[in-house]
C-alpha cells in the first residue's frame, strides 16, 4: 500500500513538473507572485526541471527508506532536507532570469 502512495506522490510533482515547463506564462511553483523576468519561457522550463527531478529524488528516497525497514521519522526528514536543496538550488539559480 505504501509503494502506491509513493508512486502517487512522484507522479503528482512530474506531472506539475511538466505542467510548469510547457507553460507560457509564469508558472507558480515556486512565486504566486509575479517576477520581473528575462525570459518566462526558460524561467518556466527551470521551476520544471527542479520539480520534476524533487518528485524523481522523492520516490528514490521513499523507496529507499521503505527497503531499509521503513522508518518514518527518516524519510520525512530527508524528504525535508531535500526540499531545502531544492529551494537553496532555485534561490540561486532564479537571479539569472531576473530582470
Amino acid at each position: 500500500m505504501d509503494e502506491i502512495v509513493y508512486l502517487v506522490i512522484g507522479f503528482i510533482c512530474i506531472v506539475q513538473g511538466a505542467r510548469a515547463y510547457q507553460c507560457e506564462e509564469q508558472t507558480k511553483i515556486f512565486s504566486k507572485y509575479p517576477l520581473k523576468l528575462t525570459d518566462v519561457k526558460k524561467y518556466n522550463q527551470f521551476c520544471g526541471t527542479l520539480f520534476i527531478g524533487y518528485g524523481i529524488v522523492a520516490m528514490i528516497t521513499l523507496f529507499g527508506v521503505k527497503a531499509m525497514g521503513g522508518m518514518n521519522l527518516i524519510s520525512t526528514l530527508m524528504l525535508v532536507v531535500e526540499a531545502f536543496i531544492l529551494m537553496k538550488i532555485y534561490n540561486n539559480g532564479v537571479k539569472k532570469y531576473l530582470k
